[in-house]
């Protein structure tokens, strides 16, 4: 009873939430102050539904193990992320193999629905396509351990991942579909902890959309992505869904637009110094205004 009391208020202060934020739309804040206190013990029920929200297998609220085997995975987490998102993927590998040799002697490495196996093997699957190409192994990677359910965030991001690798193989259907059945599944978590998933499932489906000359399509997903970025500041990825936009006008032959989005990417990559991506934009509004002139000559 009191360790799922401390373990309850632990993923609540680790998610960076307030006793109001978790328990809304689940209990009464005085129900889950009372749990938190250790002066209620919880209906089964409700604690699933408090780790759906916390985003953490049931049974991370239920076990008796030691806190700090989770503290250790987590950091081990963050820097896994931190290497992903900064592309140094040797760096990467080399600390995939002390994770997965923490995990495999934790006291965790015997849970039926693993978060932190998961998380490695979804991690190996990235090594395996940017930094060893091997777009193969990493897709029978995932297909082992993803499953036909989706019930954690994390599986959100798994399939975002399947879904780029396949748009580097030029599969632009099977990733349309992989990207389709992860939206459509989101109505059905209680809370997302991170909107940028959505964010990327929303930009990758618009450029698969793009790449099979659906337009119309592609226009309505990364419409949808930008009214997300605007909410979170996200400024490099709405230079890019601009720019991205403003390719979609050009394939329509709709100038006006396109140069319109050319324009607004431009004013985002100059604030965000992405000289690479500016100078590319550069070009391409220099060609589309050359291209205008001539043709109203």
């Amino acid at each position: 009873m009191e360790k799922i009391a401390l373990n309850i208020k632990y993923y609540r202060i680790l998610r960076g939430l307030s006793q109001k934020e978790l328990s809304n739309n689940i209990c009464n804040i005085s129900t889950l102050h009372r749990i938190e206190k250790g002066k209620q013990i919880p209906r089964l029920e409700l604690i699933s539904l408090l780790a759906k929200k916390l985003n953490i297998p049931i049974e991370w609220i239920l076990t008796d193990e030691k806190v700090e085997d989770f503290e250790t995975l987590k950091k081990y987490e963050k820097i896994c992320s931190d290497l992903s998102y900064n592309r140094d993927f040797c760096a990467l590998n080399e600390v995939l193999k002390d994770f997965e040799v923490f995990l495999l002697n934790s006291s965790m490495k015997n849970y039926n629905d693993n978060y932190y196996l998961k998380f490695l093997l979804w991690q190996k699957s990235i090594v395996l396509h940017e930094l060893h190409k091997n777009s193969t192994a990493a897709i029978n990677l995932i297909k082992k351990y993803i499953t036909c359910k989706i019930h954690q965030e994390i599986d959100l991001s798994i399939l975002n991942t399947y879904s780029i690798i396949l748009l580097d193989m030029k599969n632009y259907q099977d990733s349309i579909s992989i990207l389709e059945r992860a939206i459509n599944s989101i109505k059905r978590f209680p809370y997302i902890n991170d909107n940028n998933i959505i964010i990327k499932l929303k930009y990758n489906l618009a450029y698969s959309f793009y790449y099979v000359d659906n337009y119309n399509q592609s226009i309505t997903a990364i419409q949808d992505a930008i009214e997300l970025l605007e909410l979170n500041h996200s400024y490099f990825m709405l230079g890019k869904s601009y720019h991205l936009l403003a390719n979609i006008y050009c394939k329509l032959e709709n100038l006006e637009e396109a140069k319109y989005f050319f324009e607004k990417a431009l004013s985002v990559f100059i604030i965000e110094n992405e000289n690479e991506y500016y100078e590319k934009t550069s070009k391409q509004l220099d060609n589309l205004l050359n291209n205008y002139k001539f043709n109203n000559h």
